[in-house]
Parts: C-alpha cells; sequence; structure tokens
C-alpha cells in the first residue's frame, strides 16, 4: 500500500496477489517482475494497480498450460520488455495469448520462445522495437503461423529503430518501414538473404544497419547449408539488379558481424559496398572478409574497418 514508492523490483518462484479495491502503488513508475510459474493473472494484476507506471519488464517461465493469456493496458507506460519461456516441449499447439493497449508506449521489446497471438492497441507513438523469437518452426509453419507473423510484424511498421532477432521472419508478407532509420538484422544458420533484400526495399530511409549471424543447431538439422546459401544468394542478386532506393540515398553505415568467410557473404558485402552511394562506413568482423572488400567501393568518401 506504499505511497510514494517510486521503483519496485520483484524476484520470486511464485507471485499471488490480490489487489484492494482503490490504487495501491499510486507513485510508482518502474516495475521489474521475474517470476518462475506465475499463478493465473496475478501478475497482470500487480502492474494494473500502478496508474503512473512507465517502464515494465516481465521475465516468466510458463509451465502447467498450453495458452497464457497476458494483458498489458497501461495509460503512461513508455517501455515495456516481456520475455516469456516454457519449460515445456514447445510445438506447434503451444501459444501465448498477449494484448497491449499502451498509448505513450515508444520502446517494446519481446523475447518469446514461440511465436504467438498478438493483439496490438493504440500504438501510435512507438518509436523503438525489438523482436526475438528464438524457437525454429521447421515444418511447423503454416497459414496460422503466417498469420500471426504478420500481426506482430506490422505492430512495427511505424517504428524508427528495429532489431528482428527471429527465425519466424519470412519474405514476402512484411510492411512498409518509411519512418525506419536504423536496422539490426540477426540472420541463423538457415537465414535466407531474401529476408534482407525486402528490408532494404521497404526502408527507403534507412541509414544505420547491423546484419549479425548466430550459430543454430536446429537450423544445422533441418538445412542443407550450401544449398540454402546459394538459392539464397542467387535469388537477392536478381532481385537485386536494381539496388533498393535506401542504398542509392540514404544508407551511410553498415556493420557485418559474426559470419565466416564464406562466398556467399562475400557477395552480398560486396554488392553493399559497390551500391552503397552515400555510405561512409562499413564495419566487419572477419578478416578474410575485409581483405575482400578493400578494392570496393561505391562511395568516395566511405572507408572499411576491421574490427
Amino acid at each position: 500500500m506504499c505511497k510514494t514508492l517510486v521503483v519496485l523490483k520483484v524476484k520470486s518462484n511464485c507471485i499471488t496477489y490480490a489487489p484492494p479495491t482503490s490504487s495501491s502503488f499510486p507513485s510508482l513508475k518502474f516495475l521489474d517482475v521475474k517470476v518462475d510459474y506465475p499463478e493465473d493473472d496475478s501478475v497482470e494484476k500487480l502492474f494494473t494497480c500502478c496508474p503512473v507506471l512507465e517502464d515494465l519488464s516481465i521475465d516468466a517461465t510458463i509451465r502447467d498450460a498450453l495458452i497464457l493469456s497476458f494483458k498489458v493496458s497501461a495509460p503512461e507506460l513508455k517501455r515495456l520488455r516481456m520475455t516469456f519461456f516454457s519449460d515445456m516441449i514447445v510445438g506447434k499447439d503451444f501459444l501465448y495469448d498477449i494484448s497491449i493497449n499502451a498509448p505513450k508506449l515508444e520502446n517494446l521489446d519481446i523475447k518469446h520462445d514461440n511465436l504467438s497471438v498478438y493483439l496490438f492497441e493504440n500504438l501510435n507513438s512507438l518509436v523503438k522495437g525489438r523482436v526475438d523469437l528464438y524457437y525454429h518452426y521447421g515444418q511447423y509453419w503454416d497459414d496460422e503461423v503466417s498469420e500471426r507473423a504478420t500481426v506482430l510484424r506490422e505492430a512495427f511498421s511505424n517504428v524508427k529503430c528495429l532489431s528482428i532477432s527471429a527465425h519466424f521472419v519470412e519474405e514476402g508478407c512484411l510492411p512498409a518501414f518509411d519512418h525506419l532509420t536504423e536496422l539490426k538484422l540477426v540472420l541463423y544458420d538457415c537465414y535466407h538473404w531474401d529476408l534482407l533484400t525486402e528490408l532494404l526495399e521497404k526502408s527507403p530511409n534507412l541509414e544505420s544497419l547491423v546484419i549479425e549471424h548466430k550459430k543454430d543447431e536446429e537450423c544445422v538439422k533441418n538445412y542443407d547449408e550450401t544449398e540454402s546459401y546459394s538459392k539464397d544468394v542467387l535469388y537477392s542478386e536478381n532481385r537485386w539488379s536494381t539496388p533498393p532506393i535506401c542504398l542509392i540515398s540514404h544508407l551511410k553505415t553498415i556493420t557485418v558481424r559474426g559470419f565466416e568467410g564464406y562466398p556467399h557473404v562475400k557477395k552480398v558485402a560486396k554488392y553493399l559496398l559497390n551500391n552503397g552511394k552515400v555510405l561512409t562506413k562499413m564495419t566487419v568482423y572477419n578478416d578474410e572478409l575485409y581483405k575482400e572488400l578493400m578494392l570496393e567501393r561505391g562511395s568516395r568518401s566511405c572507408w572499411v574497418e576491421l574490427v
């Protein structure tokens, strides 16, 4: 019932909360909750008693349910981070049902192990987004999953800064990112270069690009690396006969890290460097790739840095 508390951090293996009828924390602006196996809507009841809440972080491990319904409705909320992980065997039929209504939300950070059902309302103030979905769907991808992915992607269509680290992102149904100026794309061992192609095509005002590679054993199990890489690079090269607008007029910095010196990585890096007419700097983290790029330039003012 504290009336002056501004910051509250809670870490527990169990949270049960029955709020009073009046506001419990009228001054609380920062709430950080880490909980294992939340019961029913106990966590939801906790933060709904905070009328001036501006920063909410939820880190939860879920079990004993195939569907978790979770609602966030906060009129003053500016930053929301949600990390949900299930200790069950994640499969096609497991999902979270998440609803967010936050008209002043500026920063949304989602890290989930499964692509779930999302309902977004009043996200007109959103300027920065991060999506990390770390479950690999493989053969489970279908029309229903595709629809969920589309809803999630469209929620970030007006942001200026976006980070995507997910297997769920498929080429062909991305929205236009007309306001996007900073993009970070994390690709896995089963990555598709045509996704990068479409992101560049739909981000005409992009100024900063980071491409990062992470290893994923599930990808290695389900994909033939050589065939996938060759196919995707060839497809992207065919589509890139005309460079995306952002490469010609806006893109100034590019960072490529985490990749080995594969031929397909060199091809993509060379293409970006040769066609980046206003590039000022490309940073790479691979010595072999750095040597390949030393003689490539589309912009006289651009320089390549090895880190």
